[in-house]
C-alpha cells in the first residue's frame, strides 16, 4: 500500500540484540577462565565482577530480542513448530460476509487475500485457517508457542452480536511518519520512525457503524452532542433507539470521551479489552495490511493519543499514547473524510482536535489484543 523508495532508517544494517547476547556470553566465559587461573588475585576479583555484568547484559539483550526484535540464532532456525490452533468459540467471517468453517481443510489458504503472502514469510499451508506464522525458537523457550495466532488478514472476527468486525494485524516491523520528500507533510509527521509490534493486535475493519454507536448510546443512556446535519437524541418515552436525521454508515459527530466510553462499553459486553488504537498502531495497520483490508476514507478517525507536535522518540510511541486521555487538552485525528482534502488521506497525516470538540466528519475505530495474549 505504500510507495516505492526504501526507507534508510529501516533498511540500514543494525547490530541486533542477539549479537550482543553472543558477545556478552563469550566475554563472560573469558572472565570465568581468568577467575580460574587467578582465583585469589586482584585480576580474578575484577574478572568475577565483569562476568556478572556480562551475563546480566546478555540476559537483558535476550529478553529484548525475544519480545521486541523477535530475533533468533540462525543455527536454531530449523527448530520451529507450528503454534496450536485457536479453538476459541468466536465467529470468523470472510470479508464478503460468509462464515468460515474452522474445521475445514486449509487447502484454500493460498487463495485467500488475493494471493498476497504473509509478511513473516510463513508457509501458506501451515496451521489451517489462514497459514498462521510458525513460532520461533525464542518464543518456544519463553513458553509462548502455545498461544493462538491471529487470524488471516482476509477474515474478520466478530466477538458478539452487534460488535464491530475485527481484522488481525500481524506482528512485525514498519515505519510511521512522512519522509523528507513528502511536500504535504507537517512538522508533526516528522521525523520518520521505525516501529515494531509484538504481538500483533486486532483492529476493527471499518470505522464503528452508526447503528452500533446508537446501540451503545441507547443502552448506556449517554447523551451526545449534535453537529452539522446529523443529530442523535434519546427517546426514553417511546422506548426506542435514537435515530439520526441523516443516516450514516459510520458513526459521526463523536467526541473523544464518547469514543472512549464506547470502547469501555464494548469491553464490558465481551470481557475483552477494547480501546481506541494509538496513532502508531493505526498507521502500522494501514501500511501493513494488504489491499484495502483496512477500510478508510469515510470519516476522519479519533485515536487514543493526546496531541503531540512531533512523533515521539523511537520505542516510546506506546508510552506517549497512554497518557491519561482525561488530562489531554487536545486529541489526535488520523485519516480523512470523503469530503476533505487529499492531504488528510495520507497514512502519515495527523492533526489536532480539542478534547471536548467534534465535527460532522469525525468517527473512530477500536483495537484489542488477540485471544490468549495480554
Amino acid at each position: 500500500m505504500c510507495g516505492g523508495t526504501a526507507n534508510p532508517l529501516i533498511d540500514r544494517p543494525q547490530m541486533t540484540a542477539m549479537t550482543i547476547v553472543t558477545f556478552a556470553y563469550l566475554a563472560a566465559i573469558l572472565c570465568v577462565i581468568i577467575v580460574e587461573l587467578h582465583p585469589g588475585g586482584r585480576l580474578g576479583r575484577v574478572a568475577a565482577l565483569a562476568s556478572i555484568a556480562f551475563v546480566s547484559a546478555g540476559g537483558v539483550a535476550w529478553s529484548y530480542a525475544a519480545f521486541y526484535q523477535q530475533s533468533k540464532f540462525s543455527e536454531l532456525q530449523a527448530y520451529q513448530r507450528p503454534a496450536d490452533e485457536d479453538t476459541s468459540p468466536i465467529r470468523r467471517t470472510s470479508r464478503r460476509g460468509a462464515e468460515i468453517d474452522s474445521e475445514a481443510d486449509d487447502g484454500a489458504d493460498g487463495r485467500s487475500g488475493g494471493g498476497s503472502g504473509r509478511k513473516d514469510g510463513s508457509d501458506d499451508g501451515s496451521n489451517g485457517g489462514g497459514g498462521a506464522a510458525r513460532e520461533t525458537i525464542i518464543t518456544q523457550i519463553l513458553g509462548l508457542a502455545g498461544r493462538p495466532q491471529t487470524a488471516a488478514a482476509d477474515a474478520t472476527i466478530i466477538d458478539c452480536d452487534g460488535c464491530p468486525p475485527m481484522i488481525a494485524v500481524p506482528a512485525g516491523t514498519g515505519h510511521i511518519g512522512a519522509d523528507d520528500t513528502d511536500p504535504n507533510a507537517t512538522h508533526a509527521e516528522r521525523p520518520v520512525r521505525a516501529v515494531r509490534f509484538w504481538p500483533g493486535f486486532l483492529i476493527s475493519a471499518e470505522p464503528i457503524s452508526d447503528e452500533s454507536f446508537r446501540a451503545f448510546q441507547f443502552e448506556t443512556r449517554r447523551r451526545v452532542w449534535s453537529c452539522g446535519p446529523k443529530t442523535a437524541t434519546l427517546a426514553p418515552a417511546a422506548g426506542q433507539m435514537p435515530l439520526s436525521i441523516e443516516d450514516n454508515p459510520a458513526a459521526t459527530c463523536v467526541m473523544p470521551g464518547d469514543a472512549d466510553a464506547y470502547a469501555a462499553w464494548l469491553s464490558q459486553r465481551t470481557g475483552k479489552a477494547f480501546r481506541l488504537p494509538t496513532a502508531a498502531e493505526w498507521e502500522y495497520a494501514a501500511r501493513s495490511l494488504p489491499g484495502n483490508a483496512l477500510a478508510t476514507g469515510s470519516v476522519s478517525e479519533l485515536v487514543g493519543d493526546c496531541w503531540h507536535y512531533q512523533i515521539p522518540a523511537q520505542g516510546s510511541e506506546r508510552i506517549a499514547a497512554r497518557t491519561e486521555s482525561g488530562q489531554c487538552e487536545g486529541r489526535m485525528l488520523k485519516a480523512g473524510a470523503a469530503s476533505e482534502e487529499a492531504l488528510w488521506h495520507r497514512f502519515s497525516a495527523r492533526r489536532q482536535i480539542g478534547a471536548r470538540e467534534t465535527r460532522a466528519t469525525i468517527g473512530f475505530r477500536v483495537v484489542r489484543t488477540p485471544d490468549g495474549q495480554r
